[in-house]
């Protein structure tokens, strides 16, 4: 690629290790869901029929950590 200027490489090679430690504060450790939340929509799932009570329970226990 002749367009390219060899400087110009060297620069952006230098910006990117200088920003290669700094991450933006919107990408750090994703929030755990509600267990709560996760508990609602699983009693939804087994009003409806798609999980057994049994399913139900056992995930239950897991998710309060019984």
């Amino acid at each position: 690629m002749k367009w390219i200027n060899t400087g110009d490489v060297a620069r952006f090679a230098e910006l990117l290790r200088a920003r290669a430690g700094q991450r933006p504060a919107a990408t750090a450790v994703p929030s755990q869901p509600d267990p709560l939340d996760q508990l609602r929509k699983l009693a939804e799932l087994r009003d409806a029929g798609i999980v057994t009570a049994e399913e139900f329970e056992a995930k239950k226990r897991q998710l309060l950590g019984l």
